[in-house]
């Protein structure tokens, strides 16, 4: 069986990262690797931890892009984010291994056991969920065949990507490689729009992927990105289907979670479920995933949390929310998205 594999290439590991491993040890169904570097000590949440400096060397390719200028915004952000495909691909060779999945840190990850057969028997390659036509998103991702990582790498370091992100790069290698599969997203449950590329199919997967549109859908985006208030029932501009037409499930101490549109008969696995890491801590600990998902079916939005950078007077309303016993407290009625 393939293990869940996670990748950290900076100095400190953060709490909200270690709930986020000791809840993908409970949710998965998977063994759980994490990579990184001795730096940050142990992390006994992880299954299984392995230090970058015992495998991983990093290619002059690599090294120079830390000397450009993308290497100044916040830490070499962009550059990891594409740099962790290297470490994979070096980790599965040197390791014989046949399969890996590997998820993005800032995900709930639900029970994925029976997948990699599922996918095995589909194609040799990298599955990876896509939110449009050049965009590959890499929240949960399946390897069965490490020359993809080559030629993803190769394309990142090796022969010039033009300041390409991950996304864009997995963008065009799932238009144009035929190690590529693009993972069914909620897009695939429409059925007036479904997407305008080739998908392997829900049935066949048994459950469908989270980009990014669902999780900030349910539990809202970046707070960084917010002044004041952040409210969930955000809509995503790449969302392929109306996000108020789903019903969701959610059982953590199962490890399951499910979709199905609303008025339909299908019920599909939710694979996993993009949850800004900026509010692991708040929902997971407090437990509010059970009545944000109520108020999101009855049409109404939820106040998730309040930026700590808000003005004064907002965050003594914080600070007074957080006294008060309801667990979505000083809601406004929205219909559709839109509040009232």
């Amino acid at each position: 069986m393939s293990l869940l594999v996670y990748v950290w290439l900076g100095e400190r590991f953060p709490d909200w990262a270690r709930t986020s491993l000791l809840l993908s040890k409970q949710t998965s169904g998977l063994s759980t690797l994490l990579l990184s570097s001795r730096k940050v000590g142990v992390v006994p949440e992880a299954g299984e931890q392995v230090y970058l400096e015992d495998f991983y060397r990093r290619p002059e390719a690599v090294m120079l892009t830390y000397k450009t200028k993308r290497s100044e915004f916040r830490n070499a952000f962009w550059i990891k984010t594409i740099e962790r495909f290297t470490v994979l691909e070096q980790y599965m060779k040197q390791n014989s291994s046949e399969s890996i999945f590997h998820a993005e840190l800032d995900n709930l990850v639900f029970d994925i056991s029976l997948l990699g057969p599922k996918l095995d028997a589909t194609g040799s390659g990298l599955f990876c969920p896509r939110d449009s036509v050049n965009r590959g998103i890499a929240s949960l991702i399946y390897i069965n065949n490490a020359q993809a990582l080559a030629e993803l790498n190769n394309g990142a370091f090796y022969q010039g990507n033009n300041g390409a992100n991950d996304m864009e790069l997995l963008g065009r290698l799932l238009l144009d490689s035929d190690y590529f599969y693009s993972l069914p997203t909620e897009a695939a449950l429409n059925p007036e729009s479904p997407p305008q590329w080739r998908y392997v199919m829900p049935e066949l997967t048994g459950g469908i992927f989270d980009g990014a549109a669902l999780g900030q859908f349910i539990f809202g985006i970046d707070p960084q990105n917010v002044k004041g208030p952040l409210y969930n029932g955000f809509e995503n501009e790449n969302k392929g289907i109306d996000l108020w037409s789903l019903k969701f499930s959610m059982d953590l101490k199962k490890g399951y979670a499910s979709v199905s549109r609303k008025g339909a008969t299908g019920i599909y696995n939710l694979y996993n479920i993009h949850l800004h890491s900026k509010l692991f801590d708040d929902l997971i600990v407090k437990d509010r995933f059970g009545s944000i998902l109520d108020r999101i079916h009855e049409g109404n939005i939820t106040l998730i949390t309040v930026n700590d950078k808000a003005n004064g007077l907002m965050r003594a309303v914080s600070l007074l929310l957080g006294k008060l016993k309801s667990v979505s407290p000083v809601t406004p009625r929205s219909v559709n998205g839109k509040l009232m």
